[in-house]
């Protein structure tokens, strides 16, 4: 029997209107960076408005006043995109590397103010007493971190930056709150899954092939960003060098310059202590620039570089932060579990990278201290990291 139009328009509707017959949704994203660039455009017009002190009162204390807390409130959208994309694993920004070093980074800026803000949000967690949130905030940071990345040296370092803001967020929540070895063994647990950090290595091969795209430019593109590597001015002579060069001075430049980031790259390997090594590195370093005023072929080399023996130094640096709070935290654990603090540093806590001893150690009034070294960073002493214990 055939159905009449009008029946067999209804007996359609009703198949669409089954529940078990309806389409199913389209997925929700599986890179973050599509949830984070989604982050940046649901904050409020003023986004660069907000201003809290990233340290505590000389009390230990964090007041967050009621405009923060209402910015805060208007932010409730963003925040959720962030910390969405911080549980994807995947996280690809889409960036045009065939500009080599034109290339436009539009994120890195925002990336550091949404890490900023869920560093307010965390210490006003912390200042609620609800720690358990403000330390879970921090983690969102370090897995921001993470996704930042090491594709060149920018997001290198930015990532770098990142994660040491999530641990002085850390260090400050610990501040304020009892010891609790449910939450520290907790927090131990969680810091492993984000112990990944950064490939220095990566970063500087991937900066390499950028690097040496720039050969492949128009003369004027390529002064311009010579220039632009050079701090907005260039050496006369340089400039001429390079609008009168021809392919097989451009191909010899670039073998120059491979050959010269390969030998950083494998002093930067070497296992040998920091002093030996940074100033091995230091040695190269000031080679490479030296090298530029009787070698014409390393010209490039000497204008594209990276300063190795200062990232080398930043690099240890930020190690020892991570380290320094593994210290920390089994320092936390032992108050909890006695009730005192140790009057030195117990065997098997994280060493000192910079040595490979145990770090500087100070029992206070209101708890400890513990010192980092800042070798290569035009610091005259040691950081002190104050940790107050409850």
């Amino acid at each position: 029997m055939r159905l009449s139009k009008t029946s067999a328009c209804v007996a359609v509707l009703l198949l669409f209107a089954h529940p078990s017959s309806t389409r199913a949704y389209p997925s929700d994203p599986n890179n973050a960076a599509l949830l984070y660039y989604q982050a940046f455009i649901s904050f409020p017009d003023n986004f660069n408005a907000i201003s809290m002190p990233l340290d505590p009162l000389p009390s230990g204390i964090i007041e967050p006043n009621q405009a923060v807390r209402d910015y805060l409130a208007g932010c409730t959208n963003a925040l959720e995109f962030t910390k969405a994309a911080a549980k994807i694993r995947k996280c690809d920004w889409g960036l045009r590397y065939s500009l080599g070093d034109r290339v436009l980074m539009p994120h890195s800026m925002l990336i550091r103010q949404l890490s900023f803000h869920v560093m307010v949000e965390a210490q006003v967690y912390a200042a609620d007493k609800e720690y358990q949130k403000a330390l879970e905030d921090c983690l969102v940071i370090h897995r921001i971190a993470q996704h930042v990345g090491d594709e060149n040296f920018v997001s290198f370092l930015i990532s770098k930056a990142t994660h040491g803001l999530a641990n002085k967020g850390i260090r400050q929540t610990l501040s304020l709150m009892p010891p609790n070895e449910k939450t520290l063994a907790w927090l131990e647990r969680e810091l492993a899954l984000v112990s990944q950090r950064p490939s220095l290595r990566r970063a500087l091969l991937t900066e390499e092939q950028i690097t040496l795209r720039n050969l492949a430019l128009d003369k004027d593109s390529l002064i311009e960003t010579a220039k632009s590597n050079s701090g907005g001015r260039l050496d006369p002579g340089h400039e001429e060098l390079l609008r009168k060069a021809d392919p097989a001075f451009l191909q010899a430049s670039g073998e120059h310059y491979t050959q010269s980031m390969a030998a950083l790259r494998k002093a930067l390997e070497e296992k040998s202590p920091f002093d030996a090594k940074y100033e091995q590195i230091k040695h190269l370093d000031e080679q490479l620039a030296s090298n530029a005023k009787t070698n014409p072929r390393a010209v490039f080399t000497a204008i594209f570089r990276a300063e190795f023996a200062r990232t080398y130094a930043v690099c240890t640096f930020s190690q020892s932060g991570d380290n320094a709070l593994g210290a920390a935290l089994g320092l936390y654990r032992i108050k909890a579990q006695t009730g005192v603090l140790p009057k030195k540093l117990p065997a098997g806590l994280p060493k000192n990278p910079f040595n490979g001893k145990d770090f500087g150690y100070e029992r206070t009034e209101d708890g400890f201290i513990l010192y980092v070294e800042t070798k290569g960073l035009d610091r005259d002493k040691a950081r002190e990291l104050h940790f107050r214990v409850k």
